[in-house]
Parts: C-alpha cells; sequence; structure tokens
C-alpha cells in the first residue's frame, strides 16, 4: 500500500514540477478576462499527445526559447490533466473521507490499477523533465515553480501537495 501512496505522491509532485505558466497570449495581449477564462477552458479540455511533445523536445528542445518551452509545459500539463484530476480524487478517498471504512487491500489495489493505467504517460513525463532539465531554457522554465502554479490554476489541474 506504501508504495501505491507513494507512487500517486511522486507523480502528483511531477506534475507540480511539470506544469509551468500562468498567461495566456490573450491575457498577455489585454483581452477581456471572460474572454480568457473562456479560451482556458477550451484549451484545458483539448487532446494532447504528451509522446508527440516528447518527441518534439528531443527534436528541438534544444534550440526552443522560454516562451518554446512555456508552450510545451502547458501542453504537457494539458495531456496530464486527467491523470491528476484521477490521482487528487484518489488521494482524497483516503484523506479527507472515511477512512476507517476504507480497506488497506481496497487501496492498495486502486493504487496499483491507476499506477498501471499511468505507467506510459508517467514514463513520457519523466523522460520530458529530463529533456527540460538539459537545457537552460527548459530548467529556467521547469524552475518557476509560481508560474507553474498559475498555470494549473487556469486550467483546472488539481493542486497536489
Amino acid at each position: 500500500m506504501r508504495k501505491s501512496i507513494l507512487m500517486v505522491l511522486a507523480v502528483a509532485g511531477m506534475l507540480s514540477f511539470t506544469a509551468c505558466g500562468n498567461k495566456t497570449a490573450a491575457n498577455a495581449a489585454g483581452e477581456d478576462s471572460s474572454v480568457v477564462a473562456e479560451n482556458a477552458e477550451a484549451e484545458a479540455n483539448k487532446e494532447v499527445s504528451l509522446a508527440e511533445v516528447v518527441a518534439k523536445a528531443k527534436a528541438e528542445g534544444a534550440n526552443w526559447s522560454v516562451d518554446e518551452w512555456k508552450a510545451q509545459f502547458r501542453n504537457v500539463a494539458i495531456a496530464i490533466k486527467p491523470m491528476a484530476i484521477e490521482m487528487d480524487a484518489f488521494v482524497k478517498k483516503f484523506t479527507e473521507g472515511d477512512v476507517k471504512n476504507l480497506k488497506e487491500e481496497d487501496i492498495e489495489k486502486e493504487g496499483k490499477a491507476l499506477e498501471e493505467k499511468y505507467a506510459e504517460l508517467n514514463k513520457q513525463l519523466e523522460e520530458f523533465n529530463k529533456i527540460a532539465e538539459g537545457t537552460v531554457n527548459g530548467k529556467t522554465v521547469a524552475d518557476d515553480k509560481a508560474w507553474g502554479e498559475a498555470l494549473l490554476k487556469e486550467l483546472g489541474i488539481p493542486e497536489m501537495k
């Protein structure tokens, strides 16, 4: 059970580490906040292939500017949003719910199922982080925690603490 919980928390930490950004192009251009919110919601619900983002980072990441890295970190956050929401619900289930009625084996079973379900996505996320950390501009974006927290909020991705 502890291994499953630690895995969930580790992935949650990577999510916080990976998701960076706080402004959309529309917001930077001074558009109405309701328009920005609608655009952010639509963007947060689009589908993004993390495998494609990783492949692009491998091929081009060394030449990306900070803004290009921010755009790709945003894509990563969008790609992992379903996982983050599901993991958040899992963690809340045994931290905020009626823990007395939960069986250890049920928690472990559910944790392992989540781990298996998102194993490939998690590997891709780790690879993206490694690529980003290997470049000056990627590391700059990855290290900007305030920016990442703002992106999580903007995209409606639960924060894992």
